[in-house]
């Protein structure tokens, strides 16, 4: 589904590459991201893999960022459903968290509403560090380009709308993998939870203050459930278990990777 939704915004910008493809890609980065704190470093991978297919830098970073803030958009959806159907005092932590993520999500759009006078401003604090002039220019030009690509996706809306809604139905899919895993462990709480607390956790591990969100999706888990009544120990067990799935479905990245991958040289060797 990940695959697919990238698939369409690239569609959108004229590049038709396979999927098997752009699957690949998206299990090295995503294997390989799991190693680098917050989700920050797998966009970074995915960019940096797609720019060398494409050959197109800021086409490849934009695809990439509208992907994230509809991934994000998503959960906020998802949560937001979720919140009108339980009515318990369950929400009111919730309610608080998804009202900040929000206003977040606000201030980084609005930013792009103000991007050229925010591009004048590093420019001359770039020029007071007496940088060369060329390298300045080269890297305005290319945040010019990759703003000018992120706000053309604008013309497009229906497209835009069909990956929202397939980014939903991956939350759906990711809130009853967990759903599952917590019968597994004897958790039995209403379907409805799952809906609130498994987006915010995913929403608190792409923080960028663990590798691979390790130790805040427990602390997360923990947190939640807790109110709910569940022990300590289960929810870590329930953490842990979602990300031992987690590592093992992503697996075939490490055997595309060791094979090539989609990485160069330098940067596999970067990594390593």
């Amino acid at each position: 589904l990940k695959s697919l939704k990238w698939q369409m915004l690239l569609k959108v910008k004229n590049f038709f590459i396979a999927f098997s493809k752009i699957f690949k890609i998206y299990y090295v980065s995503s294997f390989l991201g799991m190693f680098l704190p917050s989700s920050l470093g797998i966009d970074i991978l995915r960019s940096y893999s797609l720019a060398k297919e494409i050959n197109n830098t800021h086409h490849s970073v934009s695809t990439v960022f509208i992907d994230r803030i509809l991934g994000i958009l998503s959960l906020i959806f998802v949560v937001t459903v979720g919140v009108f159907v339980i009515k318990t005092e369950f929400n009111v932590n919730a309610v608080k968290i998804v009202i900040l993520i929000f206003v977040c999500l606000t201030a980084v759009l609005a930013m792009l509403l103000v991007f050229e006078q925010l591009l004048n401003i590093l420019e001359r604090l770039l020029g007071r560090l007496k940088l060369s002039r060329f390298r300045i220019d080269k890297l305005i030009h290319a945040l010019r380009e990759i703003h000018a690509s992120i706000v053309d996706f604008k013309r497009n809306k229906w497209a835009i709308f069909q990956v929202f809604l397939v980014s939903v139905l991956f939350q759906i899919n990711r809130i009853a993998i967990t759903y599952i895993v917590a019968l597994a462990l004897d958790v039995n709480i209403d379907f409805a939870y799952w809906v609130v607390i498994v987006p915010l956790v995913t929403l608190a591990t792409m923080l960028p203050f663990a590798i691979g969100g390790l130790g805040i999706r427990e602390g997360a888990f923990i947190f939640f459930l807790g109110q709910l009544g569940v022990s300590i120990s289960t929810s870590f067990l329930l953490s842990f278990v979602i990300f031992m799935l987690g590592i093992i479905t992503l697996l075939p990245g490490l055997v595309i990777y060791l094979r090539g991958g989609m990485l160069s040289k330098k940067l596999a060797s970067a990594l390593q």
